[in-house]
């Protein structure tokens, strides 16, 4: 049986981060990860309390949903997404724990060279489980390896010799970078305690996974993607 999806004020929307029923907002992994509108189509149960029951009118005992799955339609392309929601307390919000597609769509073009492309997905589709140390470990990669790819031997060395936020500032200093993302860099604390080489180890939130991708997804762009489309605009062939 397909049930109604309630909804729980005082969330606030974010279209930076995954869809859920409290948040009809966010990407869509079907439109190359551009932020859209959702639309609640249903939900179904998956697991029920097993300590917590619901009194109904006729004395009786209901099971108390914990985890259900949810289709969400994209007001974009009107095409589905799955999410996986859970509540730790049974009259607590729902909040998204998996998705399906995952959010790897909007990786890159063929603009962006393969390593750094493949990077990027595998971290989107960690974010998209609900697996933030992993994206991080990835999204963390994904940077390092523009760093040397493309940055000077000055930045080389500050990514040996320091960390990765050191190194993508003097980028920005040599003007490889805008200072905007230099700016950003310096505000991720997660890409500042990892250092050159992550642990992969390292306590690291959801919150901190989704900066970083924010910070490499806004790399790619500058490096890789908007160059691609300035040449197509101007009837050039690819980089080679």
């Amino acid at each position: 049986m397909v049930l109604g999806i309630p909804r729980f004020p005082g969330r606030s929307a974010d279209p930076d981060t995954l869809p859920d029923s409290e948040d009809l907002t966010g990407p869509c992994p079907r439109c190359d990860g551009r932020p859209s509108n959702w639309f609640p189509l249903g939900s179904v149960p998956l697991a029920f309390s097993e300590k917590i029951y619901a009194q109904v009118r006729d004395g009786s005992a209901s099971r108390v949903e914990v985890e259900r799955v949810t289709v969400l339609e994209c007001g974009r392309c009107h095409q589905g997404t799955l999410v996986v929601e859970g509540r730790p307390l049974a009259a607590g919000s729902w909040r998204g724990t998996h998705w399906w597609p995952p959010n790897s769509a909007a990786a890159a073009s063929a603009a962006t060279p393969a390593p750094i492309a493949d990077a990027f997905g595998e971290g989107l589709r960690a974010l998209s489980t609900n697996a933030p140390r992993a994206a991080a470990v990835m999204f963390r990669g994904t940077l390092e390896t523009i760093v040397r790819e493309l940055g000077s031997a000055a930045a080389q060395k500050t990514l040996k010799d320091k960390d990765l936020k050191s190194a993508l500032q003097t980028m920005v200093d040599e003007h490889a970078l805008t200072p905007g993302i230099g700016e950003w860099a310096t505000e991720i604390r997660g890409a500042g305690n990892a250092g050159a080489h992550v642990n992969p180890l390292d306590p690291v939130t959801q919150d901190e996974a989704v900066n970083l991708s924010k910070l490499a997804a806004a790399i790619i762009e500058y490096l890789y993607e908007q160059p691609a489309r300035l040449r197509r605009s101007r009837g050039l062939p690819p980089t080679p």
